[in-house]
């Protein structure tokens, strides 16, 4: 890599790429551009732009350099990892969590999904990349920065275990939801997790047999059971840890959070973080009005809405 470290602040480890059978990582300049997206594929779009990333060059090094480099920066520790088993608050949680001052909020980093789900690396290469990631995407830009709230994908449930012992200390806050209400909205738009085939089966611990014949509603079905079978598995097992349905609203979760994370926000950014709750999470500017159907529930969402009203159940005999 050509850059000195002392001048990699604010550069950020955007993809991995591979060249001459080598496993390299593609490196983008971020600047100041706030991290506040719904999803920070939508940053990465911005730091495309900038002219630092308009080169006919790439920034590119060794991804084994990647701890090094992330030893280069003042960053700040997670405050906690959010999973979700989508369609539950999570994108708007991460936006709320993005206001008040000395917040970092990271919504769905597609790099470190690509070093999660990487064939190449071992896993110790993968632990060492994604505490590096962490700390080079959690660097201290303006200065103030004194909370890293890192939301994950749907899917890193399946990784909890990397996380917890990673950072053993760090709180996970888990975000559920009726299954048929989550159904109906990625009916509307569907996620990745939500399309057969886009991620690995293996990684939701499905074999190519199993889903071949289930539609795109049976399949989300199957993915939600999934995903709930294992929260209610991770609540007996979990370290420090919050629990919100959706049905919680989002004001008890900012509440719950403000309490576990120790930080006391502003007046101020509390009224803000209250109006950005009444605007899509999505589309910042829209107001929220969601409209669901009370049609018969499918019987293929029967495994799900058991493990959800276990789940639920459980959290309500523990409160």
């Amino acid at each position: 890599m050509q850059q000195k470290m002392s001048d990699m602040q604010k550069w950020i480890p955007a993809r991995l790429i591979r060249q001459q059978e080598q496993l390299l990582c593609k490196w983008l300049y971020a600047d100041d551009i706030p991290y506040t997206d719904p999803f920070f594929d939508e940053t990465l779009a911005k730091c495309l732009s900038h002219p630092f990333n308009s080169k006919p060059f790439a920034c590119v090094s060794a991804i084994s350099e990647l701890e090094m480099l992330a030893d280069a920066v003042e960053s700040v520790e997670p405050t906690a990892f959010i999973f979700h088993i989508s369609r539950c608050g999570s994108t708007l949680l991460s936006q709320m969590l993005a206001i008040p001052s000395g917040s970092v909020s990271l919504a769905e980093v597609p790099f470190f999904d690509e070093i999660l789900r990487s064939v190449s690396l071992t896993e110790t290469e993968k632990d060492k990349a994604l505490q590096a990631a962490i700390r080079l995407y959690g660097q201290k830009r303006k200065g103030n920065e004194n909370q890293l709230f890192i939301k994950l994908d749907s899917w890193h449930v399946f990784f909890y275990d990397t996380f917890r012992r990673l950072y053993p200390h760090v709180p996970c806050v888990f975000l559920y939801r009726d299954p048929y209400d989550v159904l109906q909205s990625h009916r509307k738009h569907r996620g990745m997790q939500a399309v057969p085939g886009v991620i690995e089966p293996a990684v939701f611990g499905f074999t190519p047999d199993a889903i071949s014949h289930l539609d795109q509603d049976a399949y989300t079905a199957l993915v939600l059971e999934r995903y709930l079978q294992v929260y209610l598995e991770l609540r007996e097992k979990s370290g420090p840890s919050l629990w919100f349905n959706y049905a919680d609203g989002p004001a008890n979760m900012i509440r719950g959070i403000a309490a576990m994370s120790g930080h006391h926000w502003s007046a101020e950014e509390m009224q803000q973080i209250g109006e950005r709750s009444r605007y899509h999470s999505k589309h910042p500017a829209v107001a929220f009005k969601e409209i669901l159907s009370h049609d018969q529930r499918p019987a293929y969402l029967g495994p799900a809405t058991r493990y959800y009203e276990m789940l639920a159940q459980k959290l309500s005999s523990k409160a």
